[in-house]
């Protein structure tokens, strides 16, 4: 059985604040993120999110004139908060929907920060650390793209449902992220499936079979009333798979066009080199369910086995996607495994460290721990930056066409036609 964590006492308990450490951290992800931001953006999908959001400023119409992601490939949420943020800031300007994305990114390091300290003492700021270097989340926050929003609110979510399903506040607080989530990305519907299968299964025993599914549909009826609208809206524009497929990065023609990468074997070792939190993240991780699956349910933190279902389902997806002979085009469809991984990553960490006995007397096992996952994300975020170095030549041409037009034919009356975003953008 896990040994409790010990109380520092004396100068060493005075010396550990959390208070000030979670203060660097969120000050560390808000650095990094602007500094990401600032740097024109790897791939168009934030540009188009943009002329979006700006439509619906300035003619009230829901359209993407570049791409046609308005007709059921993209969710419209994110959109509409954008255009909204737009007019009460009176700016049409991009980087106030990066604003809005550097924002979600933060408060979801603050609910990932509660996460932990619910699962036990200093795994809170350990994972905050972790997300705050976290390299997939540096750049999805640097960019005006929905993902943030359906990470923030799909892991309220489930913090709602792990840690308050149990009164109405917390239900209906869930219920709503879980809505937020479901306008936001494709991901979050699967996943609230799930969500509703866990809460009848943890809840049954407290307060019934009937009990806990009238609990699961107070927690999936708004999502699914949205789903079905949406599922009405986009109809005329075909079957919504068909659509959402036929305008995919994970197609393959698609992805060698725009990163000019082949084979789905390289693909595969990119973007999960790219979006894993480094190897040691999942070593800990494959740990902490090996050693879950072994102990008694009070070993292991409440709702661990719900964050590793969720990690472990996308992870059959990926397989799925690579046994049909596509190639994953995006690290974004992994977001919500980042958490978990961050989670457990942080959990064992602090387990590990606090079973050194020397370093527990010392009171030293979260700053040890800390320490440590600090040090071993620094390989994952050299890679990050090579790949979007090496990324970024590759849409330079794009902004370069823009910037020629905006230079020598804005006033001439004349029309120009663009099938890029980013060359829309810079025009």
């Amino acid at each position: 059985m896990t040994r409790p964590l010990t109380r520092p006492s004396g100068s060493t308990a005075r010396a550990w604040d959390p208070r000030w450490a979670l203060a660097l951290a969120v000050a560390l992800s808000v650095i990094l993120r602007v500094i990401q931001a600032l740097q024109m953006d790897i791939f168009q999908d934030g540009y188009n999110h943009w002329g979006i959001a700006t439509n619906l400023v300035h003619s009230g119409t829901y359209v993407d004139r570049v791409g046609q992601m308005t007709q059921g490939n993209w969710l419209p949420l994110y959109d509409y908060l954008g255009a909204a943020l737009m007019m009460a800031t009176g700016s049409s300007s991009i980087y106030v929907l990066k604003g809005l994305s550097i924002g979600l990114s933060v408060g979801t390091l603050l609910v990932v920060y509660l996460f932990g300290e619910r699962w036990r003492k200093g795994v809170g700021l350990i994972a905050a650390f972790l997300f705050a270097l976290n390299p997939l989340d540096m750049l999805m926050a640097s960019m005006a793209i929905p993902d943030n929003l359906f990470l923030f609110a799909i892991t309220l979510g489930l913090y709602m449902l792990i840690f308050h399903s149990s009164t109405n506040r917390g239900l209906f607080i869930g219920s709503l992220a879980m809505l937020v989530a479901a306008a936001s990305r494709y991901e979050a519907w699967p996943i609230l499936g799930v969500a509703c299968i866990y809460l009848v299964v943890t809840q049954r025993s407290r307060i019934g079979l009937w009990g806990s599914l009238r609990s699961a549909l107070v927690l999936a009826v708004p999502s699914l009333v949205f789903i079905a609208g949406w599922l009405v809206y986009t109809s005329r524009f075909g079957p919504l798979p068909m659509v959402v497929f036929g305008q995919t990065a994970s197609q393959p023609a698609i992805l060698h066009s725009t990163t000019g990468r082949t084979g789905p074997m390289l693909a595969v070792v990119f973007w999960t080199l790219y979006s894993a939190n480094i190897a040691v993240l999942i070593g800990l991780s494959i740990l902490h369910a090996a050693r879950r699956s072994k102990a008694r349910p009070a070993t292991y933190p409440k709702g661990s086995q719900l964050i590793l279902g969720l990690y472990a389902l996308l992870a059959l997806a990926l397989t799925v996607i690579i046994g049909m002979g596509l190639i994953v085009g995006s690290y974004r469809y992994l977001a919500i495994g980042t958490v978990a991984l961050t989670l457990v990553g942080a959990f064992e960490a602090v387990r590990l460290t606090s079973r050194i006995g020397s370093v527990r007397r010392l009171g030293l096992a979260r700053p040890l721990a800390l320490a440590a996952v600090v040090i071993l994300m620094i390989p994952s975020m050299g890679f990050a930056f090579y790949s979007e170095q090496t990324s970024r030549p590759l849409v330079e041409p794009e902004r370069d066409a823009g910037l020629w037009v905006h230079d020598n034919l804005n006033g001439t009356g004349g029309l120009v036609i663009v099938d890029s975003a980013i060359t829309a953008y810079y025009t």
